[in-house]
Parts: C-alpha cells; sequence; structure tokens
C-alpha cells in the first residue's frame, strides 16, 4: 500500500467517532481499524500504519491527545473534521 494510500486510510479511521484508536498496553487498536478498511490482499503492517501515524503528526494534521486524566490511554486524533476527545 502506498504512503499517501495508508494516510488516507489513517485520517479516515481518526475522523471516525466510534473507533477505539488507543495505542496503549502492547494493544493496537488503531492499527487493527486501519487493516480493516484496507484491502485483503493490500494489508499495511503495524509498524507501516504507526509510521504513517507520525507522518501526519509531523504534517499538523493528527496529534496525540495527552489529557493527563487519561495518560494511560493516549490517542491520535485527527485535526480533520474538528476535535475528537478520548472516551471509554
Amino acid at each position: 500500500m502506498k504512503s499517501d494510500e495508508l494516510q488516507s486510510l489513517l485520517l479516515k479511521t481518526l475522523t471516525q467517532r466510534d473507533v477505539d484508536s488507543r495505542l496503549g498496553h502492547g494493544e493496537y487498536y488503531l492499527a487493527e481499524h486501519v487493516k480493516a478498511l484496507a484491502p485483503p490482499d493490500d494489508q499495511p503492517r503495524r509498524h507501516e500504519i504507526m509510521a504513517a501515524y507520525w507522518s501526519l503528526a509531523a504534517q499538523g494534521l493528527a496529534y496525540i491527545d495527552l489529557d493527563p486524566k487519561r495518560a494511560d490511554q493516549l490517542e491520535p486524533t485527527s485535526h480533520r473534521g474538528g476535535s475528537r476527545r478520548c472516551h471509554g
């Protein structure tokens, strides 16, 4: 999968309100949601998804919510489509 296609899938995932996009504790919540959107014959690897996420963060298109009340559940968020807060 091309980098721009992966970034588009990632942004689509981050703007969905019902998606658990937490990063933590050895679980790949965000990566699993992105993989579910990808074509079966072109599945990105977890490290590719995270590299695409950090690229979006470097471009200012995504960020990690560092709310101190939820430090154990860091959650990437997209700037597209308004702000989305952590939940759960």
